[in-house]
């Protein structure tokens, strides 16, 4: 019995020692594999409660560190389904509106996703994305959905030296998740 106790406590301890050492790998697989079972509906109360628990924390953080994230994920969350108006003093110095906006002749707009190493604050409030030169302001927006569950397409979560993959569709689980879009308006 000793032997099994000693042997089940290394293993243990192994299983502990590994995920200290990269828990954002751990984090990302206990996610995918999160939303497959959601995708079966094999999720349960509690992890609904939890991504709950989650959204609801980043939304809290993002409002000192992303406020335009916050804004976005909290109306996403517990809005009406209503258009909202993001603050544009970030946006419209983001280095990766204004080198997109350098090449819209007015009347013009761009269409696409930003990659989150271009600009992190600016992809996690609004990604794909829509730029539009209308002459005399700019408007950048977004339709905010979410993926259906188990399509893969995930948001990588930077948090100091933890980064781990959130898969996008798990906001169906853990929010109730109406659609809208966000957008901000400023003049040249």
């Amino acid at each position: 019995m000793k032997k099994l106790l000693f042997g089940s406590g290394i293993i243990i301890s192994c299983c502990l020692l590994a995920a200290a050492n990269s828990p954002g790998a751990h984090l990302t697989g206990y996610f995918k594999n999160l939303e497959k079972r959601a995708a079966r509906g094999q999720d349960t109360l509690a992890e609904k409660a939890a991504l709950g628990a989650v959204y609801n924390g980043m939304i809290g953080a993002g409002y000192f560190l992303y406020p335009e994230a916050s804004k976005v994920l909290y109306h996403f969350c517990h809005g009406d389904g209503q258009r909202v108006e993001i603050d544009s003093s970030y946006i419209q110095n983001s280095p990766a509106i204004q080198k997109r906006l350098k090449r819209l002749r007015p009347g013009r707009s761009w269409k696409g996703w930003i990659k989150q190493t271009e600009d992190r604050r600016l992809t996690y409030a609004y990604n794909p994305i829509k730029i539009e030169n209308l002459g005399n302001k700019v408007r950048v927006s977004s339709r905010v959905k979410v993926v259906k569950l188990g399509k893969g397409v995930h948001t990588r979560i930077y948090m100091g030296p933890l980064t781990f993959d959130l898969p996008d569709s798990l906001m169906r689980v853990g929010c109730k998740a109406k659609e809208y879009t966000a957008y901000t308006e400023w003049s040249k």
